[in-house]
């Protein structure tokens, strides 16, 4: 039992670690930050570093409401529906991204061709 417990501290905090470096590593993250944050903070700064942590904490707890109001959606979600309507939405979901990401390269392409000629 002691070991199962262990097991699953463990496995908790890979948890954690991967998630803190996918965001890490998230270019969007990267860029709100150097953009947008980076801003924000300055904005926040014109009242001190008081302003800095009033708009730290803000930050963080916007994101703690946002994520456990969508955590929450989520699992209450799945279970006004079936499995197989789950799965319907999830791949009509799928088919909408591969379509989006076609036209977005495909436009990208006829812009860089126009550039060119």
């Amino acid at each position: 039992m002691e070991s199962q417990r262990a097991g699953n501290s463990a496995g908790v905090r890979n948890l954690a670690l991967a998630g803190a470096l996918v965001s890490a590593t998230n270019p969007y993250f990267i860029l709100w930050w150097a953009s947008t944050g980076m801003e924000s903070i300055r904005q926040s700064y014109t009242s001190g570093l008081i302003g800095v942590l009033f708009f730290f904490i803000g930050h963080i707890l916007s994101d703690f409401v946002w994520y456990t109001a969508i955590s929450t959606a989520f699992s209450r979600g799945k279970k006004l529906i079936s499995d197989t309507l789950y799965r319907w939405i999830i791949i009509l979901l799928g088919i909408f991204i591969v379509a989006f990401s076609i036209y977005f390269i495909g436009s990208g392409w006829k812009m860089l061709l126009g550039a060119i000629e």
